[in-house]
């Protein structure tokens, strides 16, 4: 990893056009190496700068999240939320429910439950069919529990297992038989290639 940051070093401080995604991969190898202020550092000079072009405005943003989960990890809740809040809103950001989740979870560890379930509410909205809508889904119902709002929880997983119950049931059916589990997979990724 430090042979790695010491090129991306020299790229970042060479100001090209590869700079700010440089700077990401130090930042990034701080993390790993556990140097969270480090990293901590690296990543609000990223945020600092402007961006010249979408793809700098693509790692401005991913340097926000990654601050934002390292301030997580350091229990620095409230920052991690600030962090979180620079991504953009915008219906096509793939980086958008990433950060509604996460902050649901800064919320969560700061037991203000309120304010998780409303960032789930809005997650639940713009997850629609991604990976993160299963996960959105549960955790309203458990912040429904959280509240004591115990009606609303039941009727929250009743709508979870109703929705991902046949699915599961169908997997389960399948997997069951002597089928090879990745024989299987492999198959039916060949057959949906194009529709996942």
């Amino acid at each position: 990893i430090p042979r790695a940051q010491a090129i991306f070093n020299s790229l970042a401080a060479a100001n090209g056009p590869l700079a700010l995604a440089s700077a990401y991969f130090v930042g990034v190898g701080h993390v790993k190496l556990k140097k969270y202020d480090e990293a901590i550092n690296v990543f609000k000079g990223i945020t600092s700068q402007a961006g010249r072009d979408e793809r700098e405005n693509q790692v401005k943003e991913l340097a926000w999240m990654s601050l934002g989960r390292v301030q997580f990890e350091l229990g620095q809740f409230d920052e991690a939320i600030v962090s979180y809040r620079e991504i953009p809103p915008e219906p096509k950001n793939i980086n958008y429910p990433d950060s509604l989740y996460e902050t649901a979870w800064a919320h969560i560890r700061k037991k203000d439950f309120a304010r998780a379930r409303n960032a789930t509410e809005l997650l639940k909205l713009v997850s629609e069919g991604t990976v993160l809508e299963p996960e959105a889904d549960i955790l309203a119902g458990t912040l429904q529990l959280k509240l004591q709002k115990y009606d609303e929880a039941s009727e929250e997983y009743e709508r979870v297992g109703n929705k991902y119950g046949a699915v599961y049931d169908e997997i389960h059916a399948l997997l069951s038989t002597d089928q090879d589990p990745v024989k299987f997979f492999d198959k039916m990724l060949a057959k949906n290639d194009k529709n996942l």
